[in-house]
C-alpha cells in the first residue's frame, strides 16, 4: 500500500509541475509598455496666438518582446473646437515625429526590450485662429498602443491584439498559479488521508 501511495505522489507531481511552470512563464509579462505622461490643459484664457506650451514624458519597454507602439491623443474634457485647432510638434532627441493637428496625432515606433525613450511635445496657438477660441480650454490624454514589433523583413506586426495603456496604471496580463498550487495540496492531502485509512484497516 505504501507503494500505491508512492505512485499516487508522484503522478499528481507529474501532473501539476508542468501546470505551475506554464503558470509561472505566463505570469512574465511579454507585451508591457509603461507611460509616464502628465495630461495636457491647455486653457486660452492667458494665451495669444503663436504662445506655446512644452513638456516631455517617458515610454519604456518593461516587457521582454521587441514592440512596435503608436502614440495618440483623446480628448478627455474641453472643447473639441481647440482640441482640432492646436497644431503640435513631437519630437525624440533631435528627430521630428509628428507636426500638424493635435486631434490627429499619430506617432509609431519601435522601442527595444528594456530600451525607452523620451518624447518631446510642444503644442502651439495658431496665429490663425480667430476670436471664436478665447475663452475655451481643452484637457488631453496621451494614449499608447504596443504591439509585438515585426521580425526583420516584414512590414505588419503580428495579429495579436494591441495592449492599450493609460497612464499611471498598467494591465495585468499575467496568470495566477495560487489555485494551482492549492489543487496539488489537495491532491496531496487526500492521498495522506487514503493511504491512512487503508493501512488501519
Amino acid at each position: 500500500m505504501r507503494k500505491i501511495g508512492y505512485i499516487l505522489l508522484i503522478y499528481i507531481f507529474i501532473t501539476i509541475y508542468p501546470v505551475i511552470i506554464r503558470a509561472e512563464s505566463a505570469s512574465k509579462k511579454e507585451i508591457d509598455i509603461s507611460q509616464l505622461a502628465p495630461s495636457l490643459s491647455v486653457p486660452t484664457d492667458n494665451m495669444q496666438p503663436g504662445d506655446e506650451v512644452s513638456n516631455s514624458f517617458i515610454l519604456k519597454n518593461d516587457g521582454n518582446k521587441k514592440l512596435m507602439y503608436s502614440l495618440t491623443a483623446k480628448l478627455l474634457s474641453g472643447d473639441e473646437l481647440l482640441f482640432t485647432g492646436l497644431e503640435i510638434v513631437v519630437t525624440q532627441g533631435k528627430e521630428e515625429l509628428y507636426r500638424g493637428s493635435l486631434r490627429d496625432l499619430q506617432v509609431k515606433r519601435i522601442l527595444a526590450v528594456n530600451d525607452e525613450e523620451t518624447i518631446s511635445y510642444t503644442v502651439s496657438f495658431p496665429h490663425e485662429l480667430g476670436n471664436e477660441y478665447q475663452g475655451l480650454q481643452t484637457n488631453v490624454q496621451f494614449l499608447t498602443q504596443a504591439t509585438e514589433a515585426p521580425s526583420e523583413g516584414e512590414n505588419t506586426p503580428t495579429e495579436e491584439p494591441p495592449v492599450v495603456i493609460l497612464p499611471g496604471g498598467l494591465p495585468n496580463t499575467g496568470l495566477g498559479y495560487t489555485n494551482v498550487l492549492m489543487l496539488g495540496l489537495l491532491c496531496v492531502g487526500s492521498a495522506r488521508i487514503m493511504y491512512r485509512k487503508q493501512k488501519s484497516s
